[in-house]
């Protein structure tokens, strides 16, 4: 086992993890572009595989996360591989707090001693049919929606354009400070996800609009087989028209057209506040996969600092928020604060 620079691991293009979006070169690039912090890969000397970390030690306390923004970490290493490769990054960082997120039930297989289960979650995936309708697997509440939405006049369009990015990112910072209270990631965030992503034909922005007002929008990413629903933004006072639900399903029908095997739908917590997500994500014909985010606390860690710190930057959030702030104040703040949160 060793511990290597990002860079240093990226330099042979062909060590580019083949398990998810999350473990890819371009999606940790991205990361690493937005937010210059350290970025650090356990691997074993024979394979190319390794799993990523982002190494800090600030306000917070000294912490390696696998990884910011990321759903779950599914590298194509069998489960007791990625439990030697944390064992062995506990011994080179023994004051570090280390968190992951593995798309693996949960104690199966049990993880070596010292490593607790700090929260659970799932996401769905939907699998792409080839030769038959998609629609005929929706349940009868979805399909009815997808069918008023055409009645309603919604109309669909997908974009790869950095003007459809910021016009997704002015509706998404007020969606989440209106609807979640919370700031937003930095506009560089998603400049940099069109960056990397949208020249080479995988990524699109899908608009849902009526009669020229923008109700909708959804950034669709794609690694190898598989479209990703990553981040998603709607006007909340036009949900009538049923915009996500016609967005998905033409992503399906994109899905299908570029011979995809599955429509990746996201993360969800396993609490009442997600109920109607996990609902909604359930009625396109998806399948429910295990997360479970697994964390080893060192015995001297300043657990109380970590809490009162979160505590404080909470506030500052809820502060902050209850101002409704502009798009470009909330970039701004995102740009001050938002590493925080990773």
């Amino acid at each position: 086992m060793k511990i290597t620079d990002i860079e240093q691991f990226h330099a042979d293009s062909s060590n580019s993890p083949a398990g998810s979006l999350f473990t890819s070169y371009p999606w940790v690039r991205v990361l690493k572009n937005t937010f210059p912090l350290e970025y650090i890969v356990v691997d074993a000397e024979d394979t190319s595989e390794g799993l990523v970390f982002v190494q800090r030690n600030d306000l917070l306390g000294p912490h390696l996360v696998s990884l910011p923004f990321t759903d779950y970490t599914h590298p194509a290493l069998k489960p007791e591989d990625i439990f030697t490769r944390l064992e062995f990054l506990a011994t080179c960082f023994p004051q570090y707090q280390i968190t992951i997120r593995l798309a693996l039930e949960p104690n199966n297989p049990s993880p070596p001693a010292g490593w607790e289960i700090l929260r659970e979650a799932v996401f769905y995936e939907v699998p792409v049919l080839q030769n038959e309708e998609n629609f005929s697997r929706f349940t009868t509440g979805c399909r009815g929606a997808v069918k008023q939405a055409g009645k309603l006049g919604t109309k669909i369009r997908h974009h790869q354009s950095l003007d459809a990015i910021h016009r997704f990112y002015d509706l998404y910072a007020l969606h989440r400070q209106i609807k979640f209270h919370i700031l937003s990631p930095p506009l560089a965030f998603f400049e940099n996800i069109h960056k990397n992503f949208f020249p080479a034909g995988n990524g699109w922005i899908f608009e849902a609009s009526h009669e020229g007002e923008l109700l909708a929008s959804v950034l669709i990413l794609r690694h190898g087989e598989t479209l990703y629903y990553k981040y998603s933004a709607a006007n909340l006072d036009n949900l009538k028209f049923r915009p996500n639900h016609l967005i998905l399903q033409e992503v399906l029908n994109l899905a299908r057209d570029l011979n995809c095997r599955t429509f990746n739908l996201g993360l969800c917590w396993l609490t009442d506040d997600d109920k109607g997500l996990r609902f909604f994500k359930k009625s396109f014909g998806s399948i429910k996969k295990p997360v479970t985010i697994y964390q080893k606390t060192p015995p001297d860690y300043n657990g109380q600092k970590e809490t009162d710190i979160r505590t404080l930057l909470r506030n500052l959030t809820d502060l902050l928020v209850n101002c409704n702030l502009s798009v470009e104040q909330i970039d701004q703040a995102g740009k001050l604060l938002f590493h925080y949160f990773m």
